[in-house]
């Protein structure tokens, strides 16, 4: 059995991904999604949240060097 080549394109650099404060393990948790726009990761957020119930999050911006948090809710 073959594997199967990936055959999108690499990411590009900056892209965002969103963490969120999860009360019954006392950490953040990444959602398994990256958007390109930190306001598409903001909206997507918010409109998971309210199915969700997710209070606390966090939009992390991911370059070659590293990642840093770039916004933070209340």
């Amino acid at each position: 059995m073959n594997r199967r080549k990936r055959t999108g394109p690499a990411k590009e650099f900056p892209y965002y991904k969103i963490q969120y404060w999860d009360d019954f393990s006392i950490c953040w948790l990444y959602i398994h999604k990256t958007f390109t726009d930190p306001l598409k990761a903001e909206n997507f957020v918010l409109t998971i949240g309210k199915k969700y119930r997710v209070a606390k999050y966090r939009i992390i911006e991911v370059m070659p060097g590293g990642e840093q948090t770039i916004k933070t809710s209340e």
